[in-house]
């Protein structure tokens, strides 16, 4: 699912979808308009800038996808996600999110997490790094386990 863009560029709204072969564009919030592809955020001194929907989604999928190492993101603008399940960012222990989120004092709106994406209710489901300055509102959760640690912002912090 990830984008193939250098990482110091960014689509924007109109621009072609950068997944191989997709004929899809972005709409204003980072989404394409032909598939599930999300918009790839720019890469500026080693912080992932987000300022949309897609650009969120692009990250949590490259952070959850097995990623290893540290990442990290900086808001630019608060975020509405679109209806629909979310998964965390980092899903497990051994997928953690291990590098610096700032949200600088913006808000993440709308998320569900559900137990068909991941058994990891939040934001950010397993933390080692930091993740500051970021606001939720209207978080929640569909579970199918009665035993589940929920956090809005994060399950697990370590």
């Amino acid at each position: 699912m990830l984008g193939c863009l250098p990482l110091a560029t960014f689509a924007a709204a109109g621009d072609q979808c950068v997944e191989t072969g997709c004929t899809g564009t972005y709409d204003n919030r980072g989404l394409c308009s032909r598939s599930s592809h999300y918009e790839p955020p720019a890469l500026v001194d080693d912080y992932y800038q987000i300022s949309n929907a897609g650009h969120l989604l692009w990250f949590a999928d490259k952070v959850s996808s097995s990623y290893t190492g540290t990442i990290n993101a900086v808001l630019l603008a608060d975020i509405v996600l679109p209806i629909g399940p979310f998964m965390s960012i980092g899903l497990s222990s051994s997928v953690p999110f291990a590098g610096i989120f700032d949200g600088r004092d913006h808000t993440v709106d709308f998320i569900y997490v559900t137990s068909m994406v991941s058994d990891t209710y939040g934001l950010f489901g397993y933390v080692t790094g930091t993740v500051k300055n970021v606001k939720v509102r209207n978080f929640s959760f569909g579970m199918s386990n009665s035993f589940v640690n929920v956090g809005a912002i994060a399950q697990y912090n370590d």
